[in-house]
């Protein structure tokens, strides 16, 4: 009698699994959250609120996507931390903040690396992309591309910028950026690493008198309200790795990580156009906001890489010269 009633039982499920005609499965669903310090009117988090409404809409909602912007889940670091134990499954910091997991990640923090955002885009698409992906084995975490940072200039409340010894005695804030450091004691600077959430208060406090960011995150986080000059130096072009969880992702479902698999393309393409296109009007928002803004000259540019050299000489040194040669490749044929 048990076994009739169980034979009953499998034919019933049987049934209702096949009915329509085609077999019906259980979906997986999966929340996906998602951590960055930036504020909402950034190209950062408008290209990952647009992703969001494609990936729920793509996955028939079996993907849940949440973002927490402004640092509301913690400093780049922290989230890094989040990302590999599993309680975050996606941030995009700052490359440097990934130095802690291997210094080499630090190879997009030297300054005047690249010659065009081009050569730059080039690079961290192809071989040094995927050199820097590599350093995450082990730690829990993969990449699953770069979004664009924008390319970093100095402001400060003190005095114009326009040759490196302007630079001498300013105390500039760094992200904690090993290569950062080098590269403003070359100059004659003061770097003081201080935690992105803590730039504002320490800028409007005096604790630091500068610091170097993009235009376009600069006017986004009002650093310019508390700062006199912005200079044009565009010494770094930065990128924001998306680390995401290892166990997580390769967790998806098939056709869950396909949706997200085809989408993260499109979001990093839609996020670096948005910011490679509003540079200018963040340059000159800054400028009518009555920050004095300044370029620099091609003989002053040859001044600054030449006081930069010590980064090079340093960090050649330790990590070899072949990464330096790929970029200067990627420079080379981006002419």
């Amino acid at each position: 009698m048990k076994k009739l009633l169980v034979i009953v039982l499998l034919l019933l499920v049987c049934a209702l699994l096949t009915a329509g005609g085609a077999p019906v499965y259980a979906a997986q669903r999966t929340t996906l959250k998602i951590g960055h310090v930036e504020a909402e009117n950034r190209s950062t988090h408008i290209a990952l609120a647009a992703f969001k409404e494609r990936v729920e809409a793509e996955s028939n909602g079996n993907i849940t996507v949440e973002i927490y912007p402004n640092a509301s889940y913690g400093n780049d670091a922290q989230m890094v931390a989040a990302v590999a134990m599993g309680a975050l499954q996606m941030t995009l910091p700052s490359t440097g903040n990934m130095a802690p997991y291997n210094e080499r990640w630090g190879i997009f923090d030297v300054p005047f690396l690249f010659t065009s955002v081009e050569a730059a885009f080039n690079a961290v698409d192809g071989r040094i992309g995927e050199y820097l992906d590599a350093l995450l084995k082990g730690t829990g975490t993969i990449s699953l591309g770069y979004t664009y940072n924008g390319v970093r200039s100095m402001s400060n409340s003190i005095r114009p910028i326009n040759e490196p010894n302007d630079c001498k005695g300013l105390i500039f804030r760094i992200m904690d950026s090993a290569v950062f450091r080098v590269m403003f004691q070359s100059l004659g600077a003061n770097p003081t690493p201080i935690a992105f959430s803590e730039v504002y208060t320490a800028l409007q406090t005096g604790v630091a008198e500068g610091q170097e960011n993009a235009a376009s995150l600069t006017y986004a986080m009002r650093f310019h309200e508390v700062q006199k000059y912005y200079s044009l130096t565009e010494h770094v072009f930065s990128f924001l790795p998306i680390v995401t969880n290892e166990v997580w992702y390769n967790g998806l479902s098939a056709e869950n990580k396909a949706v997200i698999d085809r989408n993260i393309p499109i979001m990093i393409a839609e996020q670096r156009e948005m910011e490679v296109a509003e540079n200018e009007r963040f340059i000159q928002l800054i400028a009518d906001s009555g920050v004095a803004v300044n370029s620099i000259t091609p003989e002053n540019h040859l001044k600054f890489v030449e006081a930069v050299q010590p980064v090079y000489v340093e960090y050649i040194g330790k990590w070899g010269q072949e990464i330096f040669d790929i970029a200067e490749e990627y420079n080379q044929t981006a002419q």
